[in-house]
């Protein structure tokens, strides 16, 4: 789920039931308060400086409203990589004549 750090532990509402795919664009701000999910891969909404792992988390429904219990502590960056920091600068990238699928564009 893509959290604010500084909103910490708790029951949070969600504010989008469809979350962001890896692939997909980040969406909308997240405003403080509240969470998003967010699959692997995915971007991460504006707004948001973390993301905190689903086995840190339980779903709560309430008066047909979905929330989500973080039992963990976040700090800024917590489960985020930038676009580009699995290869170093200069390594290889892709052999020539390899085949570009989804997986190689990232």
């Amino acid at each position: 789920f893509a959290v604010h750090s500084a909103d910490g532990s708790g029951r949070f509402p969600v504010d989008q039931v469809a979350g962001a795919t890896a692939g997909a664009l980040a969406g909308s701000q997240l405003e403080p308060g509240f969470v998003r999910y967010v699959t692997t891969g995915a971007a991460v909404p504006l707004g948001a400086d973390a993301v905190v792992k689903v086995e840190d988390t339980k779903e709560v429904w309430e008066d047909d409203k979905l929330f989500i219990d973080i039992s963990v502590k976040s700090k800024p960056g917590a489960n985020i990589r930038q676009v580009g920091s699995d290869t170093a600068a200069g390594s290889l990238a892709l052999r020539a004549g390899t085949l570009v699928g989804a997986g190689e564009i990232g």
